[in-house]
């Protein structure tokens, strides 16, 4: 059954799983010892406990072995997401099942926010940066997959911290889908007292807002350190507060911690107005009042500053030529220092300047810098550097992933169209860096293209019909670009490995077949992603995963 739901839930393609026996399990609590216990709800019990040399979550169920199977699907699908609690595997010997998860060396939070371990109150500005994190899986829960999945049961108390104090969101065990050409799902009411949506429960209609209630919920949490079940008791019964014009100060609402923090700085205590009046926004009892969950992460992002003309000259000597870093006739990219920091500036967004006559943008820097066009790193006196294999492969791996959120994230695919080599800057641990969105264009899944001329090599010829499927043929042609000896070109897709692979990779991976192998399957899949025919290429999120699935076949 666990097999068919997962096959069923991932559009016809599983995922691998660790399998644990009950042995490993029993051993590893020592026999479901009481003291590794670090949480007890109604459905399961969690702990902590040591398996295969590292530390890790047990969660076992108690009931409902439905619910178990839904949690382990989901939490699959989620485990990519830097914000979601990895599941490392399960075990269905035992009567309900017992899942096994990456650990959170913090732990939990209360219900009032702070954490379970040591009822440490965490800062502001940690607070916001998990909510900022909670809000971003959410939207991709509502959003990456072929149909929207309602986590149903967001509160404190399903998010745990790392040892970074990075939130992870766990327990998909209530979570429903919704069902095709439908906004919402008729079910009965699920979820954790004092942060369910009063429509769900009043007229059992479920559906993405219905997350959106619930984690308007947790940001009053985090703001006020209340309990979510008097919260809106709180909002409601004092005279001081007026909710329903969005108009209370925030001196008779937000911990007090929070308000020593800030102080008499005004701009603090703007931001705190801001995010009590989007908590606000997301638990208006009109479901058609509240934002979407992909609008309330946007609002939580930190805002882009405006820098003048005069700060931008002054970092970079009057945009002395010696500066610039790439000039590809749209734009000129210069190193500069400002705010005692190294910066990009491309001159034509964490940040921009509207003063010129085109703007000029302010990136963080990239140290490594930009790849050149055959895939290789510039170096100083004209040189370049010759990546090595492990590090294009993971190049390749991250840039799918970036071109999968532009893809999924948002409430319209946003396609890049100038996919190429000359796009990807590296940061001193060579990640990849994504840039240039100039000629991006955001709209539905077909829509007509212009004739801006972009990158040669990298267009896709069935261009002027354009597809969610276009930026996988640009990626993979910048694929092949890493990869391939410019020598030859690669028609059939029956080419050897041996005489289209850069030699520098054929050195490294010599005679070791399984290697051969990797090197094999991402050529196909580099090939599967240029087919002549949009239908016949697989969308980014295949591409994504099987460049995951690549990777991990030979590095760890």
């Amino acid at each position: 059954m666990l097999l068919e739901d997962l096959i069923a839930s991932c559009d016809g393609k599983s995922h691998p799983i660790r399998c644990y026996s009950a042995t490993e399990i029993i051993r590893a609590t020592n026999n479901f010892d009481r003291s590794c216990i670090i949480d007890e709800l109604v459905q399961f019990n969690m702990y902590r406990a040591i398996l295969d040399h590292r530390t890790v979550i047990i969660k076992k169920y108690r009931h409902r072995v439905d619910k178990a199977i839904r949690d382990i699907i989901i939490s699959m699908q989620m485990s990519t997401r830097k914000n979601s609690l990895k599941l490392l595997g399960c075990c269905l010997e035992f009567e309900m099942p017992a899942l096994v998860f990456e650990n959170a060396g913090k732990g939990g939070l209360n219900f009032d926010g702070s954490l379970v371990a040591d009822n440490e109150l965490l800062p502001w500005k940690t607070r916001l940066r998990i909510a900022k994190q909670l809000a971003s899986a959410l939207t991709f829960l509502h959003t990456a997959f072929p149909r929207p999945i309602i986590h149903r049961c967001v509160s404190s108390c399903c998010v745990l911290l790392d040892d970074d104090y990075v939130p992870k969101l766990f327990d998909f065990s209530l979570s429903i889908t919704i069902p095709p050409d439908q906004l919402y799902v008729e079910d009965f009411p699920r979820g954790t007292v004092g942060y369910m949506d009063p429509t769900y429960q009043t007229q059992y209609i479920c559906s993405e807002k219905t997350d959106v209630y619930s984690f308007g919920v947790v940001l009053l949490v985090f703001l006020m350190r209340r309990k979510a079940r008097i919260v809106r008791e709180y909002l409601t019964r004092d005279p001081k507060l007026n909710v329903s014009d969005g108009q209370i100060q925030i001196e008779t609402i937000a911990d007090p911690k929070i308000l020593g923090e800030v102080g008499g700085d005004e701009q603090a205590q703007q931001q705190l107005q801001d995010f009590l009046a989007l908590a606000l926004l997301c638990i208006q009892e009109k479901t058609e009042a509240r934002p979407d969950m992909i609008d309330v992460a946007k609002e939580l992002r930190i805002p882009i500053r405006s820098y003048s003309a005069a700060e931008l000259v002054r970092a970079t000597n009057n945009f002395d030529l010696s500066r610039i870093i790439q000039d590809d006739g749209d734009c000129q990219i210069f190193n500069g220092v400002l705010d005692n920091r190294t910066i990009i500036i491309r001159k034509y967004i964490i940040r921009c300047c509207l003063e010129f006559p085109l703007p000029a943008l302010v990136h963080e820097n990239a140290a490594k810098g930009v790849l050149r066009d055959d895939g290789s790193l510039s170096v100083a006196n004209g040189g370049q550097s010759l990546l090595p294999w492990k590090t294009r492969l993971h190049i390749a791996k991250q840039l799918a992933n970036a071109l999968t959120y532009l893809h999924t994230t948002f409430s319209r695919p946003i396609f890049h169209r100038n996919l190429r080599s000359t796009c990807i800057l590296l940061d001193d641990d060579y990640v990849p860096k994504l840039s240039n969105f100039s000629f991006s264009i955001r709209d539905q899944s077909h829509v007509k293209g212009d004739n801006k001329i972009r990158a040669s090599g990298y267009t896709d010829p069935d261009y002027l019909v354009l597809l969610t499927r276009r930026d996988a043929y640009s990626n993979q042609a910048g694929g092949l670009d890493i990869t391939a000896n410019p020598k030859f070109h690669v028609s059939d897709g029956q080419t050897q490995i041996q005489t289209i692979v850069d030699p520098k990779i054929l050195q490294e991976v010599g005679a070791d077949g399984h290697a051969q192998q990797q090197l094999q399957d991402f050529l196909a899949l580099a090939l599967s992603c240029i087919q002549n025919q949009t239908e016949e290429r697989p969308k980014m999120i295949d591409v994504a995963k099987e460049l995951v699935r690549i990777e991990k076949s030979i590095f760890p």
